[in-house]
C-alpha cells in the first residue's frame, strides 16, 4: 500500500490516540484488540500507523474509554472533553454516507467538510446580521438627529410666541 506523507501522519496520529486510550484503560494490546473486535496484529498495525482503522473500531474505542469522539478522530481538543454535539452530528452523517467499515480518514474528511460548510453558513448569517445592525444604527442616528432638531425648535422662542407677550 503506497501512502502519502499526510496519510501516514494521519494514520500514526490515530494510532497514537488509540494507544493513549489503551494505556488509560490499563489494558494489554491483546485485551484492547479483543475489546475492539480485531486481531492483535491488526490492532498493532493501527497503533503503529501502518494501516487505517475503520470507523467501527474508533467507535468501539470511543465507547470503551468514554473519550471525546472528535479528539479520537481528528486530534482536536482533549480526550476527556465532553463530546461536541455539532461534530458528532457531522461524524454521524459521514458514517451514514460511507458506512462504519470505511476508513476513519474518509469519515474525518467528510465530517470536516460538513463542519466547514456549517461554519460558512453561520458566517453568512453573521455577516447579514452585522449589516442589519449597521443599518439599524444608522436609522437610530437619523432619529436622534431628528429628535434633536425638533427639541431645538421647541426650545427656541418663535416670533409668534414673543409678540404675544
Amino acid at each position: 500500500m503506497n501512502l502519502s506523507p499526510s496519510e501516514i501522519s494521519a494514520y500514526e496520529d490515530i494510532g497514537v490516540r488509540l494507544e493513549m486510550l489503551r494505556e488509560r484503560l490499563e489494558l494489554t494490546k491483546t485485551d484492547f484488540s479483543g475489546l475492539l473486535g480485531v486481531p492483535l496484529q491488526t490492532y498493532v498495525n493501527y497503533a503503529n500507523g501502518r494501516s487505517e482503522p475503520p470507523y467501527r473500531v474508533i467507535e468501539k474505542a470511543h465507547e470503551a474509554a468514554k473519550a471525546n469522539l472528535a479528539w479520537l478522530i481528528t486530534g482536536q481538543g482533549e480526550p476527556n472533553d465532553p463530546d461536541d454535539e455539532q461534530t458528532n452530528k457531522a461524524i454521524t452523517k459521514a458514517v451514514q454516507k460511507f458506512g462504519p467499515s470505511r476508513g476513519v480518514n474518509v469519515i474525518r474528511e467528510y465530517a470536516m467538510k460538513i463542519l466547514r460548510r456549517q461554519i460558512e453558513v453561520k458566517q453568512h448569517r453573521i455577516d447579514y446580521l452585522e449589516e442589519q445592525l449597521r443599518e439599524a444604527q444608522f436609522k437610530i442616528r437619523d432619529y436622534e438627529d431628528h429628535i434633536k432638531r425638533l427639541q431645538e425648535q421647541v426650545d427656541r422662542p418663535t416670533a409668534s410666541r414673543v409678540s404675544k407677550s
